[in-house]
């Protein structure tokens, strides 16, 4: 675990700070992930030995249009509302995530990685099952905008 940045340092550009941990997953985990295909899906996979992962978690300050609702028709196996996630970046969050990947692909750029697989925030902001956003609860099974 990296806790350097865990600390507010005005200079960053945003407010608050962030920790860095390695985090480990399952082939199919991984791939489920990443937004690459085919033969360069397969390259990535070949090389699934050497794989390292980080996880970045930082603060994310509420807003008011993020919120958890019930959708109005959609139901669930038990004849429940479906839960809803409305949820739109902060500008201090987008900052925030800027500085920790370039300082995450600092440390492997040290460690001499090639060819550093990218997840798209979106889908990194779902990977843990639970999480907090922005103040609201959140479950691997939410309905989320694309």
């Amino acid at each position: 675990m990296v806790l350097d940045e865990r600390y507010h340092k005005a200079e960053r550009g945003f407010a608050g700070g962030y920790i860095m941990e390695t985090s480990a997953s399952a082939p199919d985990g991984t791939m489920s992930t990443m937004s690459i295909w085919g033969r360069d899906a397969t390259k990535f996979m070949d090389h699934y030995d050497h794989l390292a992962g980080m996880f970045i978690t930082g603060e994310d300050p509420p807003q008011a249009s993020n919120r958890i609702t019930l959708h109005p028709t959609e139901k669930d196996e038990h004849g429940l509302p479906v839960a809803v996630l409305d949820y739109t970046d902060h500008p201090n969050s987008i900052a925030m995530r800027k500085h920790a990947t370039a300082a995450g692909k600092s440390i492997y750029d040290v460690v001499a990685s090639v060819s550093p697989g990218k997840r798209s925030p979106h889908l990194a902001r779902s990977l843990e099952g639970c999480q907090s956003v922005a103040g609201t609860s959140r479950t691997d099974n939410c309905n989320e905008p694309a």
